[in-house]
Order: structure tokens, then sequence, then C-alpha cells
């Protein structure tokens, strides 16, 4: 069954690219359906499709989107989709924190990130939803913490151990079991796996 997946952006262009990474790419294009949403008081629409994957990509300012999604209701849905946030290049830190504290947020990515990872990214989500069964407002039971979320996330942008090791100045050792640990919490034994859902 196809995971129903929302993009919203405040630059029509972003979007645009969003739907083509998604719709050029074979399999992501069998695993996904995209709702169209034109104006974001559709998304709260009663006849809207509740999505299971929410996009929410900001080519200018993060929390501006968030607080005028927030003002048509968005709140409801921030807890029962799971959010990939695509910030713009320089946003805060301690934003990006609150959102993943009010939000389900699954991954977040800079807007910079290449096309091939933000795929990867799409790929291992959905590889992981689908493992997990048919239930889409399922939480980990045991979710990823902050180092594993950002170990997991260097990887899948192509980063080896020893650059995240050095990025988050912890040993090479302590990088490896973040990853162990969150490929355990996913129900997986190598990135490789999560990634073809095997």
């Amino acid at each position: 069954m196809k995971k129903k997946i929302m993009l919203y952006s405040d630059c029509q262009f972003v979007r645009a690219g969003l739907e083509y990474i998604i719709e050029s790419h074979r399999k992501l294009s069998m695993m996904i359906d995209i709702i169209p949403i034109f104006d974001s008081r559709e998304i709260f629409n009663q006849e809207t499709e509740l999505p299971d994957i929410v996009i929410l990509a900001s080519a200018l300012d993060m929390g501006r989107m968030v607080m005028q999604l927030s003002h048509y209701g968005a709140s409801a849905l921030w807890s029962q989709a799971n959010i990939i946030l695509i910030t713009p290049q320089g946003t805060s830190g301690g934003l990006t924190g609150y959102l993943q504290e009010i939000m389900n947020v699954c991954a977040v990515a800079d807007m910079n990130v290449a096309i091939e990872a933000l795929q990867d990214l799409l790929l291992s989500h959905l590889s992981y939803s689908l493992m997990a069964g048919h239930n889409r407002y399922r939480s980990l039971a045991s979710p990823l913490s902050v180092r594993e979320k950002t170990v997991i996330e260097g990887l899948l942008q192509g980063k080896d151990m020893a650059q995240i090791a050095s990025e988050l100045q912890l040993h090479y050792k302590t990088v490896s079991t973040h990853k162990l640990k969150a490929l355990a919490k996913l129900g997986t034994r190598s990135l490789q796996r999560l990634l073809l859902g095997v």
C-alpha cells in the first residue's frame, strides 16, 4: 500500500522540486502518493486526506511558516503524521530542537542537501515504516536519541564515521555505538538493509 505524503513549502519552486525528486525516482514513485495542496488552508479542510508523512520545506523562514500553519490549525497534524523538516541554511539549532519537541519529526535536512541524499532519506524512512507494519500513527517504541538521529542522518548524507565523529567532537567508537543502537531500534543490523527495506 502506498504511503500518502503531503508537501508544503513557502516557495512554489521548492515544492515543484520536491515533487520532481519523488516522481523521478522509480522506487519512491512506486511507494508514495502525493496529496495535492495548493493553499495552506486546504491542509486542514475536513475533506483533505490525512497524510502518513508531511514534508515541510522552507526556503525562507521555517519559524514563520510553522506559525502560519499553526494559525490554520496544524497543531493536530503535528502529532498524527511523521514530519520531515527541510530547513533553510542557517536555521538555528534552537528552532529545529523546538520543532522536534512539538512535532513528530522523523528527519531534518538542510535545504542544500543533495537530491540523492534526500531520496535516500525518504527511502530509509519509508523502509522503516513498512517494516514496522502499517499503523500510520505509530511512533517508535524506543525513540532515537538526538545523537542517534544525528549519526544516522550523517551516514545517510554520505559521511563516513570518522567525519561524523570529528563534527560531533566524539570518539569514533562512540559514534559507532550510537549507530548500532539506532539501527537496533529501527529493527535492522545495517544501514544498507534499512535503505533496501530488507
